[in-house]
């Protein structure tokens, strides 16, 4: 099928301007003031895990509030967890920002249930805004969102309906307890209750796939923009649809504010024009600049403590061999297996901090101990193939045939080069989050559950072996 998007590459700031200048001569009568067109502003931003973009957010929103006739403010997911200041405040800090930063609404991102269910509600307890999603629910179909499917806010000339989403909630360790529902589904009640309302525009925000959100705004033509999450750490896109409405994905980790005018023409139609501020374009507000540095120095006092020594500069893939060691070490397993997503940073050589542990694993994801045959080991690795981001293993090697469309492994071989048997089975030592990603295991036997997270088994590891990596 034709594919009817467009991607539009926003690398600067855009803004689009149009001016009518009429210059009228002497003798001639001067027309009546046309009446100016009904029109908001949706100010939108997502992917904010760490404090340092606050400070430039406050600047951006001042800047905006002055000059806009009061815009709606909105924030698309993603607070609590993916990094160290995830691991340590579980997303406080973030949320306290956007209660004084005044937000108006605020949707769920799947590094907001990072932690468990418990923790996501105490931060919806401490948000002085709305947190909506019209498609999560527990596992009994009763809505998670206290606050609802859909928030009404009054911006500018128009009153609009902003619709929250939630996506890939499967890859959260909270999935089963809570569900994704039919968001089709759940945006067309939605949408039939926001129009009982009398809204003018109905704008929808979510961090879900791309694809997803395509089909939203084909099957829901009622939204006249989709805000959602990045597709770069380096610019911003625009999806525009055939029909000349956008899905915007802007820059990952809090980069750039959305900035999305909505204008109301006399037929009643929705016309949407956008512009993009980049927060290095700003100057620091120096209050959240004094409370970032707080937060900073509280972080030091915590995880400033030694656990170990790298022997060299360690990459991501290398760290996330270290982890899958870490894992077979604690469970004394046969082998050890860490998705390669799962590590988010690296490690210099020299003293390691736990601070460096934590940043490395920040999500609290849970090492347990299965039984799984050494058939669904291949197919587990076959599922999982990424070549940017491959699975790490403890305990075992194995290598790619090379060919990217279909993978397969052609060697799965023990540590002493053996073959692995793949009709025997293996005590393996991973996350419950890696298990339930592949088909493959879906069959594991659960053996063991220490209830031990990801980091704190890592720490352990090294402080135990002093010096990593362990070998040549």
């Amino acid at each position: 099928m034709k594919n009817i998007f467009k991607n539009i590459r926003i690398s600067l700031v855009l803004t689009l301007v149009l001016a009518f200048v009429i210059s009228l001569g002497a003798g001639y009568p001067v027309a009546a003031e046309q009446e100016k067109p009904a029109s908001a502003h949706v100010l939108y931003v997502q992917d904010i895990k760490q404090y340092d973009q606050i400070p430039y957010l406050a600047t951006i929103l001042k800047q905006k509030r002055e000059s806009l006739d009061n815009p709606a403010f909105t924030y698309g997911g993603e607070l609590a967890g993916g990094t160290l200041y995830g691991k340590v405040f579980r997303g406080v800090p973030i949320v306290e920002a956007l209660n004084e930063l005044d937000c108006d609404a605020a949707s769920f991102g799947n590094h907001d249930l990072d932690y468990s269910v418990e923790a996501t509600l105490e931060l919806i307890e401490l948000a002085e805004y709305p947190w909506i999603a019209a498609n999560l629910a527990y596992a009994d179909g009763k809505l998670f969102a206290e606050d609802g499917a859909y928030v009404v806010v009054e911006a500018g000339d128009l009153k609009l309906g902003i619709i929250g989403f939630m996506g890939e909630l499967i890859k959260t360790p909270v999935y089963g307890e809570l569900i994704e529902t039919d968001f089709v589904a759940a945006a067309k009640e939605a949408v039939a209750a926001l129009q009982e309302e009398g809204v003018d525009a109905i704008v929808a925000i979510s961090q879900m796939t791309l694809a997803d959100m395509r089909t939203l705004m084909t099957e829901v033509p009622e939204i006249v923009l989709g805000l959602r999450e990045e597709m770069s750490f380096y610019s911003s896109y625009v999806h525009e649809l055939a029909d000349g409405r956008y899905i915007v994905s802007p820059q990952a980790d809090g980069e750039t504010l959305v900035d999305a005018r909505l204008t109301k023409g006399d037929d009643g139609k929705i016309t949407v024009s956008l512009s993009f501020v980049e927060m290095a374009s700003v100057e620091a507000d120096p209050d959240f600049l004094e409370k970032q540095a707080a937060y900073e120095e509280e972080m030091e006092a915590t995880l400033g403590g030694k656990v170990g020594v790298a022997k060299q500069d360690l990459n991501r893939s290398e760290l996330g061999q270290v982890a899958a060691e870490a894992f077979l070490y604690h469970y004394e397993a046969d082998f050890g297996m860490m998705n390669g997503g799962g590590i988010r940073g690296e490690i210099a050589g020299g003293d390691i901090l736990l601070k460096d542990v934590y940043r490395v694993l920040p999500f609290d994801n849970r090492p347990m101990l299965y039984e799984v045959s050494g058939a669904a080991i291949k197919a587990a690795l076959e599922q999982s193939y990424n070549k940017n981001l491959p699975t790490q293993v403890a305990g075992f090697v194995y290598e790619y045939d090379g060919n990217e469309e279909h993978p397969a492994v052609a060697k799965l071989e023990l540590a002493d080069g053996s073959p692995l048997d793949l009709d025997a089975t293996y005590t393996v030592a991973m996350t419950s989050y890696l298990q339930g990603a592949y088909e493959a295991f879906a069959d594991a036997k659960l053996l063991k559950d220490d209830k031990v997270v990801d980091s704190d088994l890592l720490a352990a590891y090294i402080e135990a072996v002093n010096e990593i990596p362990q070998g040549e």
